[in-house]
């Protein structure tokens, strides 16, 4: 369980730092959702997957964890991001 919970806190970390980045060197508004889409295409992949190929033994327990990955990975990204174009609209 406290893996999980590392992995999770390493990519809200990571998406956070992303967003701050992107937005001090590029300021390219689309490219600040960027992980958001890739993660949604990300578990959509796997769901898809999923559905076709049924897994056995842990599989079911692999897709609740690509979820709350998922999950993470897009609040991380939204809230950073909604931030930062505040933070610019503020300037």
């Amino acid at each position: 369980m406290q893996q999980i919970l590392f992995i999770i806190l390493i990519c809200f970390i990571i998406v956070t730092l992303y967003s701050y980045l992107i937005d001090k060197f590029i300021r390219n508004k689309f490219l600040l959702f960027l992980p958001t889409i890739m993660s949604i295409i990300w578990f959509g992949y796997t769901l898809i997957d999923y559905l076709l190929h049924p897994l056995e033994g842990f599989g079911d327990l692999a897709i609740v964890v690509v979820g709350i990955i998922t999950v993470t990975i897009i609040i991380a990204n939204v809230v950073s991001s909604l931030i930062v174009i505040k933070k610019d609209k503020k300037e």
